[in-house]
């Protein structure tokens, strides 16, 4: 027992001489970089493993006594200094500090130094230094996406720096710069007032089961919660509104509401007392929504606004038959006690519900009111992760990326409401932080705007054209592929090879926010909302929010192709998709895939095919996907290198190579190491690496594609 105490006794003094050892070390190393900035002999690290780490600065002179030969190497392998192979060291322009960021290559966008020559994958070929250089702990982290979340915050900063309420020009610029005085001075409270009042005026009208559905209908447009939403969705025919299932918001929530906007006790007490009435309807009394209702609801989101113009007898629309939320509603109004009285206070309590919710959006909090609080993070925890007006946020996994989007994807993002964009992490939004929180109130409120201003602060007008051209190459190789082999094979029949021809020739490319009327670009000029300037920032986000509602909208009502259609994600987000049905198909290019190592307007043509071109060709060849018209027994030999679940993906992949290889720019090596540095990864090694779900892994994704490119010729000679 002694010896025990006595080797414990030993361990802990051991650990504190160590401890002790390393604090003299620390001290030392810090003052070390104290005097060395002082002198400007180097310069501080912001990615260290502790926070005096530094590196020393070789001047003119000093470097010419080190008497360099090889000078392009030297400056290089200076220029990388403390980073992993394919990154070079920069000064960021806000701290000061070292940073580490992708390589620029150009005009061939291949970078060999992340590539091991001598390994026997072609993973590692390509990329195999960089991947030994670091590791994740789970998921995978990919070299063609490891930096677009800093792509992205860079954006923000040039936004940012451009954002003085001196210069608030566009309706952007108006919104930021009420929302920043709203913060400066802690008038959000006042400013949702206001808010209230706008829509609550509208309401006042309501002593009819009618009048109550067009008021659902006019605060749904507003992206309210309550018992019914409307969102866009498309059917093969085109686009089509859609009546779906709403929330219930409890009466507590509704009377803390009301209070919080100066509502009197008797319209808090109808309001919880209409919200208890249609809890209680029985199951069995949950009756199917009539057809005149449904149409009651959308009229009022549209009533006596510019889209009246474009409305005829009847435009489509589809609703779920089982909508409970909404027939309890229009139950309590029917046979409840003072139905009509205390359905008006219920809508009532929705607005002021949705005036806190608008607030939140801008400073992440409800003005202490916990129970709106807790209504609205449950209805977050319901709803798929959203980014802004009728966009979602991916999750950054392989499923988010270059697969294809359908009629379910577009309602989950139309369906999204104010509830579900509450900043986090600025709660109580200071002064300090008021641009920021304004920034991401805007980018939630405008994301039309902001896909035009990520388009142009990342796609060079030279970029574009050469896109153009790229884009008719491309779909016009892929064509060829789909009639060749080994792809031709793939179609059961020759009426099935020619139905997808068919679709891929009927399918358009669009680049979110591209110069409208141009060929990547949409159409139509959003409709902007009126504005004044005593609106306050919380309603002009209302107002901006029916604006989108009321743009959305119109592509149903006026029979708009779908190829029109809004993004789904996020502009900056590193990510394409093809939306598709058996009548149509749309590809989308966000403008956050339009940077290196995917494009730059210097690459030369084959990395530009390679890369971009690639992407496009990807999801143009998702025309494929309906797999009830393959052979699956020539399937299965064509994507024998392939898990079952990943055979869609595998066919947009290898159709995909196949066409860029007949651009004839590229060849079957080059065109390997392309898209191996597209889709290297290090691969976690807790879990593996995880799944990919529907796509191939990291590393297996470039792999697989060069052993296809290996079989198509005999340029890439076998290990």
């Amino acid at each position: 027992m002694q010896q025990t105490e006595e080797g414990v006794l030993a361990v802990v003094i051991s650990i504190a001489v160590a401890l002790l050892g390393s604090l003299f070390s620390y001290v030392s190393v810090c003052a070390e970089q104290h005097a060395c900035l002082k002198a400007g002999t180097c310069y501080a690290l912001s990615n260290s493993s502790f926070r005096c780490g530094f590196k020393n600065s070789i001047t003119p002179a000093g470097w010419r006594l080190l008497n360099m030969t090889n000078q392009r190497l030297t400056l290089q392998t200076m220029n990388r200094g403390i980073c992993s192979p394919g990154l070079r060291q920069s000064v960021d322009p806000f701290s000061g500090e070292i940073e580490c960021v992708r390589k620029r290559s150009y005009p061939d966008a291949l970078i060999n130094e992340i590539g091991d020559p001598d390994a026997t994958s072609d993973h590692q070929r390509w990329c195999g230094k960089w991947i030994d250089a670091g590791n994740v702990v789970t998921g995978d982290l990919k070299w063609a996406f490891f930096d677009s979340a800093s792509v992205k915050a860079d954006v923000d900063d040039v936004i940012l720096a451009k954002g003085s309420g001196r210069l608030g020009t566009t309706d952007v610029g108006k919104f930021r710069t009420a929302c920043r005085s709203m913060v400066a001075s802690n008038s959000a409270g006042p400013a949702g007032q206001v808010a209230f009042e706008h829509l609550d005026a509208q309401l006042h009208a309501v002593f009819t089961l009618e009048q109550a559905l067009k008021a659902i209908g006019f605060l749904g447009s507003h992206f309210c919660d309550g018992p019914a939403t409307l969102a866009l969705t498309y059917q093969s025919s085109g686009f089509v509104v859609n009546l779906s299932t709403g929330v219930r918001i409890d009466g507590e929530t509704l009377r803390e509401a009301l209070y919080g906007v100066g509502a009197d006790h008797g319209v808090r007490d109808h309001a919880a007392e209409y919200a208890e009435a249609m809890e209680a309807v029985p199951v069995s009394e949950i009756d199917a929504i009539s057809n005149a209702d449904v149409r009651a609801i959308v009229r009022g989101s549209h009533e006596g606004t510019w889209v009246d113009a474009h409305v005829g007898a009847s435009f489509p629309i589809l609703r779920a038959m089982y909508n409970p939320s909404l027939a309890r509603f229009v139950r309590a109004f029917v046979h409840s006690e003072g139905g009509a009285a205390r359905a008006k206070a219920y809508l009532r309590g929705l607005a002021a519900y949705c005036s806190y919710a608008a607030r939140s959006v801008v400073t992440g909090e409800f003005g202490g009111v916990r129970k709106v609080e807790a209504t609205a993070r449950q209805i977050r925890a319901n709803n798929a992760p959203a980014a802004a007006l009728g966009r979602l946020r991916g999750s950054g996994l392989d499923v988010d990326r270059f697969a294809r989007a359908d009629a379910h994807t577009m309602l989950n993002a139309s369906k999204v409401t104010l509830s579900s964009l509450t900043a986090s992490g600025v709660a109580g939004a200071a002064r300090g932080n008021a641009r920021a929180s304004c920034l991401r109130a805007a980018r939630v409120a405008f994301p039309d705007e902001f896909d035009h201003i990520a388009f142009n602060a990342l796609v060079t007008k030279r970029l574009y054209d050469r896109l153009e051209t790229l884009n008719t190459d491309v779909k016009n190789a892929l064509d060829a592929t789909l009639q060749a082999e080994p792809i031709r094979s793939l179609f059961a029949s020759n009426a099935n090879r020619d139905f997808t021809v068919s679709m891929l020739r009927q399918t358009r490319l669009r680049i979110a926010g591209a110069p409208r009327n141009t060929w990547g670009g949409v159409s139509r000029t959003f409709t902007r909302p009126v504005l004044t300037s005593e609106d306050g920032a919380l309603l002009i986000l209302l107002k901006q929010a029916r604006a989108v509602y009321l743009d959305r909208l119109y592509k149903a009502v006026a029979g708009v192709s779908v190829c029109e259609h809004p993004p789904l994600y996020d502009a900056l987000e590193r990510n394409a998709y093809l939306l598709m049905s058996s009548g149509f198909s749309c590809a989308m290019v966000l403008p956050g895939l339009i940077v290196p190592p995917f494009a730059d307007e210097r690459y030369d043509d084959a990395s530009l095919q390679s890369r971009v071109g690639y992407v496009m060709s990807h999801e143009y060849a998702h025309v494929t996907a309906f797999t009830e018209l393959w052979n699956l027994d020539y399937a299965d030999t064509l994507l024998a290198d392939y898990q079952p679940e990943t055979h869609i993906e595998a066919v947009a992949d290898l159709a995909g190579v196949e066409a860029i290889l007949r651009l004839g720019k590229v060849d079957n090596e080059s065109l390997c190491g392309h898209v191996s540095q597209l889709w290297c990864g290090r691969r976690g090694w807790l879990d593996g690496g995880g799944d990919g779900g529907s796509h191939p892994r990291a590393n297996e994704r470039g792999d697989r594609m060069c052993a296809f490119l290996r079989r198509q010729g005999a340029v890439l000679a076998p290990f």
